[in-house]
């Protein structure tokens, strides 16, 4: 049995009357890989392109099918004409019917060749298609932009989109649609604008979150009294705050008026 190079197979076998027969579909596709791609001797006798020796029980063992099932199998690729069969005491000289149609993709000579891999595990014999131009290097480039394109799921990715800051409008909007007013969103706008939308160390990548996370800490100061605090307790507590700022850590906000 043949163990090297590749056959077509083409996407009109989806279409195929015995395509939802997994044992026809097996068998039949079984013939197209192991039958000679080239004229071979066998026992004084040519053995054409398109034709192999076998016995059921051979079938059987290769496919994991019953002997059964190659036979019921066999008859209906017989029925509708892909597969002829010649029977014998001993084997059978099965013919895939119409094989260069199935395979008419590149030469004998570029199939044989195909059997053979490269130092660098390129496929010869690949590079040519039927009108002998080189296609491998253009096969190769859309297959890495296609991979680049697409993610774990094999779909196309949507192309990254880059932060952009809101207008006052828009912000406005937002805030007033979130239950919250205009001045809250002028803060809002005003802050993030002085410290070139950043978040911490980083670059803001959600302006609505980043929103929606100071109308919450701003609700958290309106329904929240201040309790009494010394002079020195309140120095002491905004000198905290001052170090977190200094060291980036802008989440101390959300606890400024927290008696500590």
């Amino acid at each position: 049995m043949i163990e090297g190079g590749f056959i077509a197979l083409h996407r009109s076998l989806l279409k195929w009357e015995w395509y939802t027969d997994e044992n026809t579909k097996a068998l039949f596709i079984h013939l197209l890989l192991t039958v000679n791609y080239e004229p071979k001797q066998w026992h004084g006798r040519t053995i054409q392109r398109g034709q192999r020796v076998a016995s059921y029980s051979k079938l059987a063992s290769e496919t994991g099918l019953t002997i059964k099932k190659i036979r019921t199998a066999l008859k209906h690729l017989q029925a509708t004409g892909e597969v002829a069969h010649e029977p014998n005491s001993k084997y059978g000289l099965f013919t895939v019917n119409n094989y260069d149609k199935y395979q008419s993709m590149g030469t004998i000579e570029d199939i044989q060749s195909g059997t053979q891999m490269d130092t660098r595990g390129a496929v010869k014999g690949q590079s040519k298609g039927n009108n002998g131009t080189n296609i491998t290097s253009n096969n190769k480039d859309n297959n890495k932009t296609r991979e680049n394109e697409r993610g774990v799921s094999g779909e196309i990715a949507p192309a990254r989109s880059r932060f952009v800051p809101p207008d006052e409008s828009e912000a406005i909007g937002y805030f007033r649609e979130r239950g919250s007013n205009a001045q809250e969103a002028a803060a809002f706008l005003n802050y993030y604008t002085a410290n070139g939308w950043m978040v911490g160390k980083n670059r803001m990548k959600d302006w609505r979150a980043a929103a929606r996370g100071w109308m919450q800490r701003a609700g958290q100061y309106s329904g929240k009294a201040a309790a009494p605090q010394s002079s020195e307790e309140f120095t002491d507590q905004l000198t905290r705050v001052a170090n977190q700022l200094a060291s980036g850590n802008i989440s101390i906000l959300g606890g400024i008026y927290d008696n500590k």
